[in-house]
This record gives structure tokens, sequence and C-alpha cells, in this order.
């Protein structure tokens, strides 16, 4: 039994050795949602349009990511639809990403928590 464990180990080993390509095997877009306080945002709607008009969907974990995979290299137009309880940032909600071959890209969007101030000053009129 020993010498089988020993003989897996080195056979798993050598399989890490073997100077083969740790690129991933699929295309794939990366999206991570963080609201105000910079924590992830589970359960988030995120999609992706191809060039030809296909949309994928997916739904953030509990760390905020998602991983799209794609049907090859080109151009995706990402997009994320704030759940209740979420507002728009001041950055858009929608954003363009090139994917090359057999390769990740990764894209960071933002929400504000309904009810958290943004920073920004409301308006004050003066009174002269």
């Amino acid at each position: 039994m020993r010498r089988l464990l020993v003989l897996a180990a080195a056979l798993g080993i050598a399989a890490c050795n073997s100077g083969g390509s740790t690129s991933p095997d699929v295309n794939v877009i990366n999206v991570r949602v963080v609201d105000d306080a910079g924590e992830g945002v589970v359960r988030m709607p995120v999609y992706a349009v191809t060039s030809s008009g296909e949309t994928l969907k997916g739904v953030t974990r509990r760390d905020g990511t998602v991983r799209l995979a794609v049907s090859g290299a080109g151009t995706y137009q990402l997009s994320v639809i704030p759940r209740d309880g979420y507002i728009k940032a001041i950055d858009p909600l929608t954003r363009t990403v090139s994917v090359d071959a057999m390769t990740a890209a990764s894209v960071q969007f933002q929400v504000y928590r309904i009810g958290v101030s943004t920073g920004e000053r409301p308006f004050e009129p003066v009174w002269w």
C-alpha cells in the first residue's frame, strides 16, 4: 500500500513538472462585484453579450465573483443588474471587454447599498 502511495505521489510530481501549459482550457471572463465598503456582493446578476447577440448569464457567489466561460476570443458587453437593496454607483454597470484566445479577462464593478451615502454632498441652496 505504501509503495502505491509513493508511486502516485511521484507520478503527480512528474505530471506537474512536464512543462505542460497552465493556461485555461476555455476563454473566461472573471467578474467581481463589490459594494461601497469594498465587500463582495452575493447573488448579483451578470450578463455577457457576444458580438453575435448570444447572451450568457451568471450570478455572483458569496465572495462577489462569477466566472463566465465564453465560447471564444472576441469582444463582450458585460452588464451588472443591481438586485434589490443595491443601486448603481458612480462608474457605469456596463463595460466592453476583449478576450484573447485561451486567456482570462478580469473586470470589477461597484454598486452601492441603498440608504448608504455616496460621500457626495447634497445640493444646498445659498441664502444671502
